[in-house]
Formats: C-alpha cells, sequence, structure tokens
C-alpha cells in the first residue's frame, strides 16, 4: 500500500532548493486545480519538522495538477520558505514552514477540547462532489469526508484509512491541513449556501 504521504513526496522532482512540482490529480479541489490543504502538507512535507509547527500558504494563483511547477525552497536559521511559479515565473503560492508561533495573534493546530460550536443536530449536509481530495466520492486517494454545517459552523467526524497513516501510526499531516482548508472554504462562503458546490 502506497500512504498518501509518499505520493505527495512523490509529485517533487529533482535536487537541491530548485525542484519540480507535478502534483498528482488525486490532490483536486476546485476543479483541475490542487486542493489547498494538500499543497500546505507538500511544504510541510519539505520542511520535516516534527512538534507544534506554523504552515502558511498565500494562494495568488490556482494550482494546475499534472503540470510540472517551478518549487523553489528558501531555507532559514529555523524555518523554510516555499514557492510554486509556473515555468512563465508567474508565482502561485508562497509558503512557509517554521516553529508555532505563540504570540496573541498567532494560530497553530495545538490538542485541546473539542470546539464548543459544532454544527448542531439540525445541521445540513453540505455538498460532495465526484473527484475532490477532501469530499469526493469517486476519489480513490481522497479522504471521502462528510461535513455538515449550521448558521454556526462547519463541522463533522472522520476516520484515517490505513494509508492516511504513518508508519509509526501517526495521523499524516495532509488530513489536518486539508479538513481545515475544506472547513474555511465552507465556513468563508458569504452567503452559507452550499448551492454552487464544487466539482
Amino acid at each position: 500500500m502506497t500512504t498518501i504521504d509518499a505520493t505527495l513526496r512523490g509529485a517533487v522532482a529533482g535536487a537541491g532548493d530548485d525542484l519540480t512540482l507535478t502534483l498528482d490529480p488525486a490532490f483536486q479541489g476546485l476543479p483541475a486545480t490542487a486542493h489547498g490543504g494538500s499543497v500546505l502538507a507538500l511544504f510541510d512535507a519539505l520542511a520535516a519538522r516534527r512538534g507544534p509547527r506554523t504552515v502558511r500558504g498565500h494562494y495568488l494563483r490556482r494550482v494546475p495538477l499534472g503540470v510540472p511547477l517551478a518549487l523553489t525552497l528558501t531555507r532559514e536559521a529555523n524555518a523554510l520558505g516555499c514557492r510554486v511559479a509556473d515555468h512563465g515565473g508567474a508565482v502561485l503560492v508562497d509558503g512557509r514552514v517554521a516553529a508555532a508561533e505563540t504570540d496573541a495573534g498567532a494560530s497553530a493546530i495545538t490538542p485541546g477540547p473539542a470546539p464548543r460550536h459544532a454544527p448542531g443536530p439540525e445541521a445540513a449536509p453540505l455538498p460532495v462532489s465526484l473527484t475532490c481530495f477532501a469530499c469526493g466520492i469517486d476519489n480513490p486517494r481522497g479522504l471521502r469526508t462528510r461535513l455538515t454545517f449550521d448558521e454556526r459552523a462547519v463541522g463533522g467526524a472522520w476516520t484515517p484509512r490505513a494509508d492516511f497513516r504513518d508508519a509509526d501510526g501517526r495521523l499524516s499531516p495532509i488530513a489536518l491541513t486539508t479538513l481545515l482548508d475544506e472547513a474555511a472554504f465552507w465556513r468563508a462562503r458569504p452567503a452559507r449556501t452550499p448551492a454552487a458546490g464544487r466539482a
């Protein structure tokens, strides 16, 4: 069995800090576009940090799938900068992975109590698609998660398959980045209605 982390790492070719990135179509979000959570997970994998960390991505354009892209790494003393660009030089994503920030305005993924505002029993299901890495019902490599929403929150329960576990049993970071990105996408929709859906 090939883990999802191995598939993600296999998208990177070359040596040094100037690499080529070709994302597998399994990582789709919007049509023909990489899911934002998969790009963040790739940055995290390249940084290879353990413990609490902050993973950031500033998306300027959609990231296409199955197309060779330029991936440039910038190493700092305690961080890794990542830039994805097309071969014409247009920057698609700027990212950075560093130690978790602890100031009052920062956020980091840390274990904590259950959310206080999970969707209630009247929550409506969000739409699913065929190929989305987060919710796609026909994406054999995807999470196939089912989220619900109400006026307060977007949420759901998800049980990881074996290919979303590391060799030591830990949950793959791509599950976290994808679930957070998916929930944030739906939470940020102005009308909070899923009518438009995702492909």
